[in-house]
């Protein structure tokens, strides 16, 4: 069983969490940040959920605390609506998220669920992003014609550059492979190679796959969701079937391609 600790220094919030929260999870609750610490330090809990304002130390301390402890433990903050701007400066010190007093206990419950399923996605993209660097090495690609030597050498040249590429050819000659020469021959190796089948995505979600979409942004938008583009990273976007992208998106993308950032 997941564990999760509270940490709040209001003994009903404690408690109504504890209520909401035991039939799936072990929880352990503190009513400040050094009990909480303590407890972190002792039990080792997968996800802890925060309270800014405590009465021993600011929420925001604690949290680089618990960062420096253990950098994976997800961290929840739990914040009144006039702290809205507090809880988005947790956010860029590590937080995953934030819920406002007074919570609703099923978008705390989704909010929890969607986290651990993160975690586990981040694992399982660890162990691929291992098995991709194992798998397509530029030294085990085969060839012998002189045409396919001088693409080979290009791609690498290619990887010590920002540029945009175009790469063209028929289905299934190895453009997605050329992409990735591209990408593990240079400085991006290390980042993440993040390939997009443009054919496979709905037109109604292909801006919030590609540019992802903040909290609340819409119906049933209960947390913030990270985009393929910013993903990446410092890394290298490859875009399959580009020509299967909606006229609606083909303008914001152009745009992205052109100034490298989005907002």
């Amino acid at each position: 069983m997941k564990k999760i600790l509270v940490i709040d220094d209001e003994e009903g919030v404690r408690e109504s969490l504890k209520f909401s929260l035991k039939d799936k999870y072990r929880i352990f609750l503190a009513s400040t940040g050094k009990e909480g610490i303590d407890c972190i330090e002792k039990e080792n809990p997968d996800l802890v959920i925060l309270d800014i304002l405590l009465p021993d130390k600011n929420g925001l301390e604690i949290l680089k605390e618990i960062k420096k402890i253990n950098e994976d433990i997800p961290v929840i903050m739990l914040t009144a609506v006039s702290q809205v701007k507090t809880a988005v400066e947790a956010m860029k010190l590590g937080a995953i998220d934030y819920i406002t007093k007074p919570y609703d206990v099923d978008e705390l419950l989704i909010l929890i669920k969607n986290t651990f399923k993160n975690q586990k996605l981040k694992q399982q993209i660890n162990i691929l992003k291992e098995e991709i660097n194992e798998e397509y090495p530029v030294k085990k690609i085969v060839f012998r014609s002189k045409c396919m030597k001088e693409i080979i050498d290009e791609a690498k040249k290619l990887s010590f550059t920002d540029s945009t590429v175009l790469l063209l050819g028929p289905t299934g000659v190895g453009k997605e492979l050329i992409a990735r020469v591209i990408h593990y021959s240079g400085p991006r190796k290390e980042e993440p190679f993040v390939p997009i089948h443009c054919a496979a995505i709905p037109e109604t979600l292909f801006e919030s796959e590609l540019f992802g979409h903040e909290k609340g942004a819409f119906t049933n938008a209960f947390q913030r969701k990270i985009g393929k583009f910013e993903l990446a990273g410092k890394g290298t976007i490859f875009l399959d079937e580009v020509s299967e992208i909606p006229l609606s998106m083909q303008t914001k993308l152009l745009r992205f391609l052109e100034e490298k950032k989005f907002t």
